[in-house]
């Protein structure tokens, strides 16, 4: 990318008093290299409805080459709410005070536009391209904030959390508030239909072909209009504040620059979490979890984590377990018996009774003073959730993380759990006081708590809220909107990050219990979640609607910057039918997080309650999952915490334009950049029509080449029920599998690999090769292992990742194998550097597009790198097809810290 000198250019700018925006008037401005300051008046003059904020300050800062600052403050609030002022807020964004003194790629103007003021513009210098802009809408009152920008096109993704059919947004209003809402299918249509987390990010493409990512960095409930060219926010509170990160044609560079300003990046999950889960709602007593477990086993279905919902509980209350149903001996065979990991349930509303059997959570929460107050008296709010009447914590609080660790630590010590699941975090409240607004009616307060007292700071009248975010009252399903947080944060500004707060203190509190990566799996969720947390989608229906919306679902996570995240396999809602639930296996067989979750009120659906053919099919697919599932580690070990997994095909062929069709965007998706998945996701269809974009693409099972094309094609792919889901390996790629036909969890893993290889001829007509990654470990499931020798923000120097080459010499019939590892940002040949190689086993090599018609013989030899020969050599056969050869190892003779490289005559 060419970088050019970040300026700014005045047009026609007066040196005394000049506009910017209707209605607000330029008193000062301070140019400077690399930023523009502004003071801001409201022009009087003007019928003022909206009550604007009388100054402002404006402030343009490019922070780095690829970022910048756009925001509007009030001149005279200094206590203006923004973000919160407390952990991990002032430390998780990655903001920078210092403007950037080199040089960049884009530039700040000013344009004066009449007598109504100025517009600014965000312009990319290598193209001229407007990437951002401000007009002379823009709105600025205590309660009420409208700012309207230029779009480059309308390919633009993101703006979550919503049910969407569609990952491109068509032009509509999209609402940004954080709601338990059920069965709703949000496609711009109307506002008021998101879902459980707030997440006002946009990736859009410029007509250039280079990319960028805009945070609104609001986490107030807001609206999102997408018209032709503009894009329009309007939010009932916060200041209007703007992050760009400028990528270039590759897509994932502004999301990489995005997620590293999200405090380095996503977290990663343990491996084990990379197995199936099982859950549901209505598992009452050990015995119906026992008998789940063994089922499974007996049915050949892979099983690695079973899950409670709230029946663990008594009475629903969290952190409390019933004993009689769960005793300490249910643990005790389910963790050193069975090896199958727990993971729990805990809701954040804590019942407001004293119960028979002692509740701690309540007791040490009056103790410590951390419950929400309400605004209306001043005495500990009280709403409803499961339990009944229920408080709850103020996740702002300063004893809030002693609270949660010390509740963490006591809920460990009963349960033994390996990862926590954090609902009704948006958080949820049914006795939602669905009054009018202006309304100070409390619903069902009932005070009958001896520890109830008074505390007057933190009554708060309602106030006038001249903007609802989808037309929609903002108490609805949660708590009053004047409600205080500590801090003096009222509700209205903060909801949208209780979810936020609520696993950030988890993560804490898991990593109190010496859990070395906590696996937290979140329903709601904001911009930065990633850090701490994994999602999953919460309840969609069983159906065929809810089984497509997952794909962009997924695919927009993985740019918010949580790429482990995964839908519910067959529908949480509703009976499901045995053809979608197939469907839906074959898919979720290939989510980053794969559960089957359902409700108490609808049908069994352990895949062995269905049909036989459901059977089959989930034991097929899972399979197939456990034997990528170590490939589908190293992805995420891979983007060192930034960037994308579950990905969109236009990723890797950005200027490919059949990449950006509907049917494209929605129902395929790549896993890294070696493979692409096409299921069928429609009723009734045994086909679907696919796009194989330019090269040669594989069957990755069968090896069976579905195109060869320097233009990429359409191309019918047939998969019945009971096949494997359709995923084709790239051509030039190579993925390391594993043999999965005995295992049904992941201690059942060892580390021998065979090496599936498309071969790509090069240039010249004579070599073909293939390059993929492998990592360097012995046990992935060595959690301290992948921490010390892994990880890069633990330590930048270390790094597991070997990249695996093969090349083949058609003239010469040799096949050359080697292993590389990754130093000093350059991938060296392991006898160039000080690696150590673990014991990985290669069993085979199979290649896929092998140009040799004959090999002379069917006994191979092998030989090492100083020139001498294996003992035993190795046997070839063709593999399903022709053109495919299958290269076989005797057991433990290609092991990487013995032999690492290798040629073979053939």
């Amino acid at each position: 990318m060419r970088q050019i000198q970040v300026f700014l250019t005045f047009i026609a700018i007066s040196l005394l008093i000049t506009t910017i925006n209707a209605g607000y008037i330029e008193i000062e401005g301070l140019p400077g290299q690399g930023e523009y300051q502004s003071l801001l008046k409201f022009k009087k003059s003007i019928q003022d409805s909206l009550q604007h904020i009388d100054e402002l300050q404006f402030v343009f800062r490019a922070e780095s080459k690829h970022q910048a600052d756009i925001k509007f403050d009030d001149l005279n609030n200094k206590n203006r709410f923004s973000m919160p002022k407390t952990k991990p807020f002032d430390t998780l964004y990655q903001d920078k005070d210092k403007k950037v003194e080199s040089e960049a790629d884009f530039k700040f103007e000013l344009h004066e536009t009449g007598k109504n003021g100025f517009n600014f513009q965000i312009i990319r210098s290598s193209t001229n391209e407007i990437v951002f802009s401000g007009d002379n809408e823009m709105v600025f009152s205590e309660n009420y904030l409208k700012f309207s920008s230029k779009i480059p096109s309308n390919f633009i993704f993101g703006i979550g959390e919503r049910n969407n059919r569609n990952f491109r947004l068509k032009n509509g209003l999209y609402t940004l508030n954080a709601i338990d809402q059920l069965h709703q299918i949000d496609e711009g249509i109307q506002g008021g239909q998101s879902v459980y987390s707030s997440h006002p990010v946009y990736l859009v493409r410029e007509a250039s072909g280079n990319y960028n990512v805009v945070f609104y960095k609001n986490p107030t409930p807001s609206d999102c209009i997408i018209e032709t060219n503009k894009i329009t926010f309007k939010s009932v509170g916060g200041i209007i504040h703007f992050k760009i990160f400028f990528g270039d044609h590759n897509p994932e560079t502004a999301i990489r620059y995005f997620h590293e300003y999200l405090g380095g990046g996503h977290a990663l999950p343990p491996f084990w979490a990379f197995g199936f889960h099982q859950s549901r709602w209505g598992y009452r007593n050990q015995h119906m979890i026992f008998d789940t477990i063994e089922k499974h086993k007996q049915n050949n279905i892979p099983l690695d984590t079973i899950w409670s919902d709230i029946d663990y509980m008594n009475d629903k209350q969290t952190f409390t377990v019933n004993s009689v149903d769960f005793p300490e001996s249910f643990f005790d065979k389910l963790h050193n018996e069975l090896k199958i990991n727990y993971i729990p349930i805990v809701d954040c509303g804590v019942g407001a009774k004293d119960y028979n059997k002692g509740n701690l959570a309540l007791k040490k929460g009056i103790e410590m003073d951390i419950f929400l107050r309400s605004p209306f008296t001043g005495k500990r709010y009280k709403g409803k959730v499961w339990p009944g009447d229920s408080f709850f914590p103020d996740f702002l609080h300063p004893n809030i993380s002693e609270y949660w660790s010390f509740m963490f630590q006591d809920f460990y010590n009963k349960t033994h759990f390996n990862g926590i699941w954090v609902d009704m975090n948006e958080p949820t409240n049914f006795d939602d006081c669905m009054f009018p607004q202006n309304s100070n009616h409390e619903c069902n307060w009932i005070d009958d708590n001896p520890y109830n007292d008074y505390k007057e700071e933190f009554i708060k009248p309602k106030f006038n809220l001249p903007f609802q975010p989808g037309n929609q009252n903002l108490q609805k399903m949660t708590l009053p909107y004047n409600l205080i947080h500590y801090g003096n944060y009222t509700h209205k500004d903060v909801h949208n990050l209780y979810g936020f707060m609520d696993t950030y203190h988890t993560f804490n509190a898991l990593r109190s219990v010496n859990k070395v990566y906590p696996f937290i799996i979140t329903r709601s969720s904001f911009t930065g979640s990633g850090r701490f947390t994994f999602k999953w989608t919460g309840d969609n229906d069983s159906n065929y609607d809810f089984l497509q919306i997952s794909i962009p679902s997924i695919l927009n996570y993985n740019i918010f910057g949580i790429p482990f995240v995964g839908a519910d396999i067959c529908g949480f809602l509703e009976h499901t039918q045995d053809q979608l639930c197939q469907r839906w296996i074959q898919l979720g067989a290939l989510y980053p997080f794969a559960r089957n979750h359902n409700n108490d009120q609808a049908r069994p659906q352990e895949f062995y309650n269905l049909s036989p053919e459901v059977t089959k099919t989930a034991s097929k697919n899972l399979k197939l999952r456990y034997s990528l599932l170590k490939h589908y580690f190293m992805l995420f070990v891979r983007t060192n915490h930034k960037g994308t997994i579950f990905r969109p095909v236009f990723f890797e062929f950005p200027y490919d334009g059949e990449c950006f069709q509907d049917r494209v965007l929605n129902q395929q998706f790549l896993l890294g950049n070696e493979l692409m998945a096409t299921p069928v996701v429609e009723y009734d269809k045994t086909t679907t029509s696919a796009y194989f974009p330019e090269g040669s693409w594989f069957d990755l099972l069968s090896g069976y080449k579905m195109i060869e094309s320097k233009k990429g094609k359409f191309k019918d792919v047939y998969n019945t029920l009971t096949d494997y889901v359709p995923i084709f390996l790239r051509s030039g790629k190579l993925v390391g599998m594993q043999d999965s036909k005995n295992v049904l969890k992941i201690a059942d893993l060892n580390n021998e690999f065979n090496i599936i290889c498309s071969l790509k001829q090069q240039n010249s007509t004579d070599q073909y090769s293939c390059t993929g990654n492998l990592l360097n470990v012995s046990n992935q499931s060595d959690e301290k292992e992948i921490h010390d020798e892994c990880d890069q923000e633990v330590n930048a120097q270390s790094n597991c990742l070997l990249q695996v080459n093969i090349d083949l010499r058609v003239k010469d019939k040799i096949l050359s194998f080697s292993v590389s590892s990754y130093q000093d940002a350059l991938w060296k040949p392991l006898e160039d550097s000080k690696f150590k190689l673990k014991d990985i086993s290669i069993r085979s090599i199979i290649m896929y597009n092998f140009p040799i018609s004959e090999v002379s013989q069917d006994q191979l030899k092998i030989m090492k790198a100083d020139g001498s020969v294996l003992e035993k050599g190795a046997s070839i056969n063709k593999y399903n097809y022709v053109y495919n050869k299958y290269i076989q190892f005797e057991k433990d003779q290609i092991v990487l810290s013995q032999i690492s490289k290798f040629t073979i005559k053939l």
